[in-house]
């Protein structure tokens, strides 16, 4: 995860020594319908970083949803672990309470030799 953010970083410093060698050699002016004369680099700049926010922003709210979807189920498997019959050999009285013995009686064996 280090790693991956370093890399970010450095292709973030490279894109704005880019726009700024940008804004440096193409001093000109846009004009932009409706709006005010913006420089070349500023309207890349702006273009960028609603493409990167319009991104994120659903994967951010996807994962903010599933994060609590996964809280919500820890807590549902805590509350049924709390809850959880035990099964342990020093139990006195049976798990099914219509039951006497721990196991079926054996069943009788047919006589086949007087067929």
């Amino acid at each position: 995860m280090k790693v991956a953010r370093v890399l970010l970083f450095l292709i973030l410093l490279l894109l704005a020594g880019y726009l700024l060698l940008l804004h440096n050699a193409n001093a000109s002016y846009l004009n932009l319908p409706f709006l005010i004369s913006l420089p070349s680099a500023l309207v890349i700049a702006l273009a960028l970083a609603l493409g990167w926010l319009l991104g994120w922003l659903p994967s951010a709210v996807s994962l903010w949803r599933k994060e609590r979807e996964l809280r919500r189920l820890r807590r549902r498997l805590l509350d049924l672990e709390q809850h959880r019959p035990s099964y342990e050999a020093t139990r006195l009285e049976p798990v099914i309470p219509d039951r006497t013995g721990s196991f079926p009686p054996p069943k009788e064996q047919p006589d086949y030799e007087n067929f």
